[in-house]
């Protein structure tokens, strides 16, 4: 017999079978009673972070859960269903199976809103051929790229190719790569290059290459092929750009996570992505963790110190079975030594944090790699002044234009992010997890004590300028210049 039902019955229902009480359900969500009391009384619709809380805590099996997510809001009249259980599969959920040859996912894709619009408004633009999703390792390119191609999947006449190059080293391989992901038969007197356009110039494609970074010197190729196949468009993930006419570059930035000394309340926290990562995953890993007011304010210092890293934020979470929030909090200063217990059926760079810096690391210069190194010195990043007083001691044959040059070489590979310092100055900041590790580099060239001492002596004289200055004309500009080096000065 056909039975009504409501997106609140749905929970309802589902609640009733685990054995919850709406303080449970509500207690594992990280909301309040009242708002499980509502959504159950189909007097107010969740937010999406919610729903996808719930869909979680409830253990939907993983074909009702896209059905129940637009049920959530309102996509899809729930009320006039008699099953919910049977709905078409939409590529938003992305978990557990294929879409075309997109490799299927193992957990639920959480959070990045934003994110996901801005790359499918992008995509949908006839003027974009190429989006490269750039930043640092760790930063979920590969998912967000995954992500917004199935979303988008329904725009391409001919869908979604994946190629997954980072298995490979040799840019003449991409091509070939490329041609086995197409189907494209190596048999025939044509040069490979010309057998995948011509498999191409008539498609209407999406074509995802994932981890370009390590073949860099291949982009020429796929501009040869954007040449020759007007309806393709190609979605590539890489730490650093291909630098392409065609290319229109997205960074991806690190998770939102909650401002020091502003913690919102505990309801609230889940509009911060990097959180709603942190107690989804320990949740995979021990049933029994819950965000509370005891220790909301630890999980999200740990957010922050993790620089809200997707990578890092998952690997920490596999520590949740042995270290309460506390207990791993006071081990963050170790992060490399400690986050490395990553799935086993990842690849080995994304099963610990310190081998997913050495990909890119490993791919440096070794005019570079100094560079980096040195750079490891300072607190809350340098100015390019700075860079190079500092800098000069660890390569004293290169001139400011090559230390210029490298900041920026390392900016276009996601180890150093650019931001705006004082008065519209360009200032280049490393994430606390990348700095960890080039202090590690630092140490191990035997140059540590002398950058160090040279740090401080550069700053010294900073002090010793801004505090004649302070009482001159220049006292704001000054005192803002003092603020922004607070972390440099304390270190000095």
């Amino acid at each position: 017999m056909e039975t009504p039902t409501s997106f609140g019955s749905w929970v309802r229902r589902r609640r009733k079978a685990l054995a919850l009480s709406q303080a449970e359900l509500a207690e594992r969500v990280g909301c309040a009673i009242v708002t499980i009391q509502k959504i159950e009384a189909d007097q107010r619709r969740p937010s999406r972070k919610i729903a996808e809380r719930l869909a979680h805590d409830l253990a939907l099996p993983l074909q009702e859960r896209d059905a129940f997510l637009r049920a959530a809001r309102a996509e899809l009249g729930v009320d006039r269903r008699t099953d919910p259980t049977h709905t078409t599969a939409a590529p938003a959920a992305l978990l557990g199976r294929p879409l075309g040859n997109l490799p299927a996912q193992a957990t639920l894709f959480i959070g990045r809103d934003r994110e996901r619009m801005l790359v499918r408004v992008l995509l949908r633009r006839a003027e974009v051929r190429l989006l490269t999703l750039t930043g640092p390792g760790g930063a979920g390119k590969t998912r967000l790229a995954l992500q917004a191609a199935a979303e988008l999947s329904d725009d391409f006449a001919d869908g979604v190719v994946f190629v997954g190059l980072a298995s490979i080293s040799d840019p003449a391989l991409v091509i070939p790569t490329i041609a086995k992901a197409l189907g494209v038969s190596d048999a025939g007197d044509h040069l490979m290059s010309v057998r995948v356009s011509g498999a191409l110039q008539n498609k209407q494609l999406l074509l995802l290459l994932d981890n370009f970074e390590q073949v860099l010197p291949a982009a020429p190729d796929i501009a040869a092929l954007l040449a020759v196949a007007p309806g393709v468009k190609v979605l590539v993930t890489s730490r650093a750009a291909l630098h392409l006419s065609w290319e229109h570059e997205f960074t991806v930035p690190p998770l939102a996570v909650p401002n020091p000394g502003m913690l919102p309340a505990l309801d609230q926290l889940w509009q911060y992505d990097a959180v709603q990562l942190f107690v989804t995953r320990a949740q995979a890993v021990s049933h029994d963790f819950a965000l509370t007011d005891d220790n909301a304010a630890i999980v999200a210092d740990i957010c922050r110190r993790l620089d809200g890293l997707p990578l890092a934020i998952e690997l920490a979470t596999a520590r949740v079975k042995v270290f309460s929030p506390l207990a791993l909090l006071a081990r963050l200063d170790r992060r490399l030594a400690l986050l490395t217990d990553g799935p086993h059926d990842m690849p080995a760079r994304q099963q610990t944090l310190r081998a997913t810096i050495d990909w890119s690391y490993n791919l440096l210069a070794p005019a570079e790699r100094t560079l980096f190194a040195a750079l490891g010195v300072f607190a809350g990043g340098c100015t390019i002044e700075l860079a190079e007083a500092v800098v000069q001691f660890a390569a004293p044959t290169a001139g400011r234009s090559h230390i210029l040059d490298g900041l920026v070489s390392l900016t276009s590979q996601s180890l150093l992010q650019h931001a705006q310092g004082q008065a519209g100055e360009p200032r280049f900041v490393m994430l606390e997890t990348i700095r960890e590790y080039a202090l590690e580099q630092l140490g191990a060239s035997g140059q540590a004590p002398a950058i160090r001492r040279t740090h401080a002596e550069v700053f010294l004289a900073l002090a010793e300028a801004g505090a004649a200055a302070l009482e001159g004309a220049e006292q704001g500009a000054w005192l803002g210049r003092l603020e922004q080096e607070h972390d440099n000065l304390r270190a000095a």
